[in-house]
């Protein structure tokens, strides 16, 4: 059985929280700061098909590649149309990414990582952003290789 030498670990919903809903305090701030007249709810219910849809597709090959970023900001466009919204689907994007990119780390993620990095090698691999990733990573209290 061959040995075992490094241990890899995706971002987020391993190492720092992401759940589903979290990215509402995100869209509160988007209507605050833009002075949209909606809600947390009905800007979020009509951004979400097309993350889902991205999400369906990004894993088709046959695809061209697509950033978060640009899903995300056309997701915000969509939501911004269909709600007549005077919104800057940049700007909301770039407060997404600011926020996501500050996930905080499950309580238990840097004690395991300092056990797990005394016996092999660690990484991360994801399929995020660099723009939330980076950040991300550089709150955590270890390093990886």
């Amino acid at each position: 059985m061959p040995r075992i030498t490094t241990v890899i670990f995706d971002m987020y919903e391993t190492l720092v929280e992401n759940p589903h809903g979290m990215g509402k305090s995100s869209f509160a701030k988007i209507i605050e700061h833009q002075n949209l007249n909606t809600s947390v709810d009905k800007l979020w219910d009509n951004w979400i098909p097309a993350e889902t849809e991205f999400q369906k597709t990004r894993l088709n090959p046959a695809l061209p590649f697509e950033s978060y970023f640009s899903a995300w900001k056309r997701g915000f466009e969509l939501s911004f149309t269909t709600l007549e919204l005077d919104g800057d689907s940049q700007a909301a994007t770039e407060q997404f990414f600011r926020d996501v990119s500050q996930r905080p780390p499950y309580p238990e993620t840097n004690d395991v990582i300092v056990e797990i990095q005394k016996r092999w090698t660690t990484a991360v691999l994801s399929n995020a952003d660099d723009g939330f990733l980076l950040p991300n990573l550089e709150l955590l209290e270890v390093g990886f290789e």
